[in-house]
């Protein structure tokens, strides 16, 4: 009875082992939708929803300052050692945004956007889609 005791112990812990194995950090993954807010004095562009999206194995990013009706396409973008960077032309001013995770989280990011009126801080939050529109 001891024995088989001790070999049920000895399974459990191993089955527990096993499933732990491999189960690292989750991968960073920045292909979405996300709602980004910067602390402006332009009205309508405090708060704008970038789409980060893969097209034709490349990434491709869109801005679109909604309140406004303002969109524009990122015109580089690359998401490398988990940083996002992309570069915008907003009314023929390059705008270059460099991006984060936040640590252990996978649904929000936090950088900076250098713009001609200087360094503007942002945070981004994954939008999470209602799969059945709910």
């Amino acid at each position: 009875m001891k024995r088989v005791f001790t070999l049920l112990i000895m399974m459990v812990v191993a089955a527990g082992l096993a499933a732990s194995a491999g189960t690292g950090p989750e991968p960073k993954n920045p292909i979405g939708n996300w709602r980004v807010v910067a602390p402006l004095d332009l009205q309508g562009f405090e708060v704008s929803r970038l789409t980060i999206r893969m097209e034709e194995e490349k990434l491709r990013g869109e801005i679109n300052f909604m309140t406004v009706g303002y969109r524009v396409s990122a015109s580089t973008i690359t998401f490398e050692e988990e940083v996002l960077r992309l570069t915008f032309w907003v009314e023929s001013e390059s705008v270059t945004v460099r991006l984060t995770f936040v640590e252990d989280d996978n649904n929000r990011l936090r950088g900076v956007a250098m713009s001609p009126m200087g360094e503007i801080p942002i945070t981004a939050t994954r939008i999470i889609e209602d799969i059945d529109g709910i």
